[in-house]
């Protein structure tokens, strides 16, 4: 009997559902670009996106042409606000593109910030093809030109601690309805800060370049309950974030360019319930999960698939954890700071001088052999930095960063480099301040 004949509209939908459901899966950034480019010339965007950006992750930092393409894949895959943010990263690396007559980039030419960049490149050199930078210029996408122009020298200001009571400055305002804020996050390849709505069970991210709040895609995935914390891990991608359904508590590993559920984690033992209130990254890709309910620490290890107990921390109440050098974490906790060990061994509270107060710590990361922090005290919060000794078992003293913050919700502040960054109210909106761990 002879084959009957196919329509190629059908041909057509079983071709593209074969791409589509293709995992993302490259090794290194040149297989990525590679792949990425296939996906362009098949006109899949989104997975076009999806590796240019896990390129741009794995590849050499500041790379003008793997941003290039990530720029591209990002205004043919919709996302023309995140393509503005990366042409204007490349103006400022001193990059001049084509993107002001290539078709590719015709939603981003559209938005109200086009304008804005045009100006800030300005008196750049034109558009032309690149002199075969290392890697060559295959690592474009098709079509691209770039113009790589030495940036300016970068001032290096730092070494001296910061003043007591040096207070923070704002970065960004931005306009957003009321909501309860839960987490905060920055990620460096985007420049966006990623925050929680605890309530509304969603994530939302805020350009730094355009201060535009929008919802992540995707965050709305099936298990979303109230958010209460999230982090990101730099080393590939992984937004990792606890949310507290009707009853229990869950950890949900998500993709960070699109919020792709990849794995939802339930808490071992069902007694007393678990109620997840931090999550933070320790040496190797260790994820380490505060809950409070069972007052206790869990832990998944680099590529586990499910959680473990690591340690119990008796009758303290734990706010906030604080993964350190050396396989050391630090919890703040209802009357005080403890130490210990990941996964073994017994909390001890940290001692501290008779002035130096630990109370009150409701959120803490580990920044160069110091606990920073936000403190709530008898009038409101403030941020803190404690000084700690050479063994890391007591503190010698206690530097006010800033002196009096109003914050949204002390759980939506982040470390990054040597800077503190937290949510703040502000008129018709929200603040992002930010405050200098050194001068």
């Amino acid at each position: 009997m002879p084959a009957l004949p196919v329509p190629a509209s059908v041909a057509l939908l079983v071709v593209l559902f074969l791409v589509q459901d293709r995992p993302i899966d490259c090794a290194t950034w040149a297989e990525c670009r590679e792949q990425a480019q296939a996906a362009a010339a098949a006109e899949d965007y989104e997975r076009f996106h999806d590796l240019a950006w896990l390129a741009v992750r794995k590849g050499p930092r500041n790379h003008p042409e793997l941003m290039l393409m990530l720029a591209r894949a990002q205004s043919l895959s919709g996302r023309p606000l995140d393509a503005l943010v990366m042409l204007r990263r490349l103006a400022d690396l001193g990059v001049a593109t084509n993107a002001a007559i290539d078709e590719d980039f015709r939603r981003v030419r559209a938005l109200p910030g086009w304008a804005d960049l045009e100006r800030a490149v300005a008196g750049l050199p034109p558009a032309a093809s690149p002199a075969a930078p290392e890697p060559t210029a295959a690592a474009a996408a098709p079509g691209a030109k770039v113009t790589v122009v030495p940036p300016p020298p970068v001032v290096v200001v730092g070494g001296k601690p910061a003043s007591p009571g040096a207070g923070g400055v704002e970065l960004l305002r931005f306009r957003a309805p009321p909501f309860t804020p839960a987490g905060l996050a920055y990620d460096h390849v985007s420049r966006r800060f990623i925050v929680g709505d605890r309530r509304g069970q969603r994530l939302a991210v805020i350009d730094e370049f355009s201060h535009q709040l929008s919802t992540l895609a995707g965050a709305r995935g099936p298990g979303f309950g109230d958010l209460a914390a999230l982090e990101i891990d730099p080393r590939d991608g992984t937004l990792w974030v606890i949310s507290q359904p009707d009853q229990g508590s869950r950890l949900h590993k998500l993709q960070l360019i699109s919020a792709r559920s990849l794995a939802i984690f339930e808490p071992p033992g069902v007694t007393p319930p678990a109620r997840f209130v931090d999550v933070a990254l320790a040496e190797r890709g260790t994820v380490l999960v505060l809950d409070a309910g069972a007052r206790r620490i869990l832990r998944l290890p680099s590529g586990g698939v499910a959680l473990q107990v690591s340690n119990r921390l008796g009758d303290r109440v734990p706010h906030s954890i604080a993964p350190a050098a050396g396989n050391v974490a630090y919890v703040a906790h209802d009357t005080g700071l403890a130490r210990l060990e990941i996964g073994g061994g017994e909390a001890a509270d940290v001692k501290a001088p008779g002035d130096v107060m630990l109370t009150g710590l409701v959120r803490v990361r580990w920044h160069d052999r110091s606990i920073v922090g936000i403190q709530k005290t008898t009038t409101g919060h403030r941020a803190v930095r404690l000084r700690l000794a050479r063994d890391g078992r007591s503190v010698t003293a206690l530097d006010v960063l800033d002196a009096d913050i109003e914050t949204a919700d002390p759980s939506a502040a982040s470390l990054v480099a040597d800077a503190l960054y937290y949510l703040a109210p502000g008129e018709e909106g929200m603040v992002i301040r930010r405050v200098a761990l050194r001068e």
